[in-house]
């Protein structure tokens, strides 16, 4: 098997990972773009993020590794996007089914019993557990846009985050884990450092993303695009994530474990091991779940 290169292209940001032939990671790059915050991004977007994408495949010739491309809910919406910016590269959108389960497998190096896996994007928010999913329409530009947050924000949050509450499906779990760039993001502000080695794992406590939102909110976005431990464009749904996160740990559990690795982690192990993308229900069903058959994303297939 040759090395590996995924691309993950979602909402925020798109993220670049080159894997060896033994899945050890040689290359983990982020890049935000915010597509997410267009209906019809502009011409300049789309050449800026095809251009990245010739890159990366570059680098994938230049290392002899396979390249496959991965797109996810703003996609789903868009698949005309997706289609100009990846062209005749190996690839496809996953369906809200796919994309949960890839992204439970990948948390699975993060010790924790029963666990809550939260995946956060700029579309949509995924409540996972091994007994199911639900696919929420609650994303960071989706928040920006119904609620006008801008930076700075001098109106008071707590019914931002009441309003994400009532919204999230009653869930129990003994350990909640958090996939997506915003959690690394608030990790990376709380560090005061980005390296997805050492943020993987980190703790976020409640009380302390409470602090990290109250200075946030009264930042502008030329204040924080000057922090060099965030990645550039990260300011512009920044305050949103911090909110959904508060939500999550006011509705689930009041400290989350941070994961710095995605779906393009768990398609990686997936496509080393197997030749192809195999789509391995069975080994996710055998860590304890009875129900033999996959959830079905229509059906709110979360059991609690």
């Amino acid at each position: 098997m040759k090395k590996l290169g995924i691309i993950d292209l979602g909402s925020n940001s798109m993220i670049f990972l080159l894997v060896n032939e033994e899945g050890k990671i040689l290359i983990e790059r982020v890049e935000e773009w915010g597509i997410g915050g267009y209906d019809i991004p502009p011409s300049s977007l789309i050449s800026k993020m095809r251009e990245s994408i010739s890159d990366f495949e570059k680098v994938c010739r230049k290392n002899k590794a396979e390249m496959y491309i991965f797109g996810t809910e703003y996609f789903r919406k868009h698949p005309n996007i997706f289609e100009e910016l990846v062209g005749s590269l190996p690839g496809k959108i996953l369906d809200e089914e796919e994309e949960a389960m890839y992204s439970y497998l990948s948390t699975l190096d993060i010790k924790g019993e029963d666990r809550i896996v939260v995946d956060l994007g700029g579309g949509s928010l995924e409540i996972i557990k091994r007994e199911g999913f639900e696919s929420l329409k609650i994303g960071t530009h989706l928040l920006n846009r119904k609620f006008g947050l801008s930076q700075p924000y001098e109106k008071p949050t707590d019914m931002i985050v009441d309003w994400i509450v009532q919204r999230l499906p009653d869930c129990k779990g003994k350990t909640l884990i958090g996939i997506g760039g915003t959690f690394v993001s608030i990790a990376a502000f709380k560090r005061k450092q980005w390296d997805l080695e050492a943020l993987h794992g980190e703790v976020l406590i409640v009380e302390e993303v409470r602090k990290i939102a109250e200075i946030v909110k009264r930042m502008n976005y030329e204040e924080l695009r000057k922090l060099n431990y965030l990645p550039k464009g990260r300011e512009k749904t920044l305050l949103s994530g911090l909110l959904i996160t508060l939500a999550l740990l006011k509705k689930y559990l009041p400290h989350m474990k941070v994961s710095t690795k995605g779906f393009r982690h768990a398609i990686a192990w997936d496509i080393l091991k197997n030749g192809r993308l195999t789509y391995p229900w069975k080994e996710w069903r055998a860590r304890g779940d009875l129900n033999p058959q996959p959830p079905d994303p229509q059906s709110g297939a979360l059991s609690c």
